[in-house]
């Protein structure tokens, strides 16, 4: 699937264009922009300094074991987001987050995750550099 923001009719065309050319049949959505790669460098930037400076359970963990604990927070801190679900393997040895994925988050919604994150950090401890 291709994502894009159109934000402007320069945008627009170009996708339009892209269209022209693509294979039949296919489908176009239209909805939400989603986020942006400016704010997936800054959410991603965040987590580097949490893993570098925080402590979940006695020990340290790396950016992305961060990313699902601060995105499962805010999940069940956010009226508007729908909560993960922790569910038994299929052969039922462990167990199975369910959760969100941050790549279908709008802009809005992104931006909200951010500013929980920021949230977060100055409530643990955690001095961001931006």
């Amino acid at each position: 699937m291709i994502r894009r923001n159109v934000e402007n009719e320069t945008h627009l065309r170009a996708v339009c264009a892209s269209m022209a050319n693509m294979p039949r049949p296919f489908s176009v959505a239209v909805g939400q922009p989603i986020k942006t790669r400016d704010q997936e460098a800054k959410f991603h930037a965040m987590l580097s300094e949490i893993a570098e400076q925080a402590q979940h359970i006695g020990s340290k963990w790396d950016v992305d074991s961060w990313k699902r604990l601060i995105v499962d927070l805010w999940s069940r801190n956010d009226s508007e987001s729908p909560s993960a679900r922790v569910i038994p393997a299929l052969d039922s040895a462990g167990i199975v987050q369910l959760g969100i994925q941050t790549r279908a988050l709008t802009k809005e919604r992104y931006g909200s995750l951010i500013s929980f994150t920021q949230a977060w950090c100055a409530d643990n401890g955690v001095e961001l550099s931006e």
